[in-house]
């Protein structure tokens, strides 16, 4: 039963390189498995010692499925120090969605003049989810931030006396 779990987690983890979640099926990807786990501990730690021939051949499945839960969630992360690859090839996955449906018209300029603020590798180690980096490079490149403040400075300049509260970070 474990060893089958096993199996369909590292066939998972496999599929899951080349799907492309959104941060909300990666919040709910994470705690479907956190749940998981916990209800394997819990069972573990009721069965273990329970019944001396259980116990024995137990022990190995139960390592091996958790190390698959765990291989399961960090096959979401990348490695500290990709952050700005990653971030760069969601920047143009964007650019490309905004352009390919025709959603908002892109100076050529704002789109290939835009800098990176990056964490350290130390801080990445957290932060390195694929999904929930994707959300927060929309929300600050394009079709976000950048793009707005692009937009503030070269066009209706009489109104920069005007602030607005979806501008709050800005500058």
């Amino acid at each position: 039963m474990l060893s089958d779990m096993v199996a369909s987690l590292a066939a998972c983890t496999e599929r899951l390189a080349d799907v492309k979640a959104d941060a909300l099926d990666a919040a709910t990807l994470k705690r479907f498995v956190n749940e998981l786990k916990k209800h394997l501990e819990a069972w573990h730690k009721e069965a273990y010692g329970y019944d001396p021939e259980l116990t024995w051949w137990i022990e190995t499945p139960y390592e091996q499925a958790k190390e698959a839960l765990e291989a399961y969630i960090k096959s979401l992360h990348r490695e500290p120090g990709d952050q700005p690859y990653v971030a760069k090839e969601i920047a143009d996955e964007a650019i490309a969605f905004l352009e390919e449906h025709e959603l908002v018209t892109l100076p050529e300029h704002a789109k290939k003049i835009w800098r990176q603020v990056m964490i350290s590798p130390e801080l990445q180690k957290g932060s390195n989810c694929v999904p929930f980096l994707k959300a927060t490079v929309h929300h600050e490149l394009i079709p976000g931030h950048h793009l707005m403040m692009y937009m503030n400075d070269r066009f209706n300049t009489h109104r920069k006396g005007y602030g607005t509260p979806f501008l709050g970070d800005e500058k």
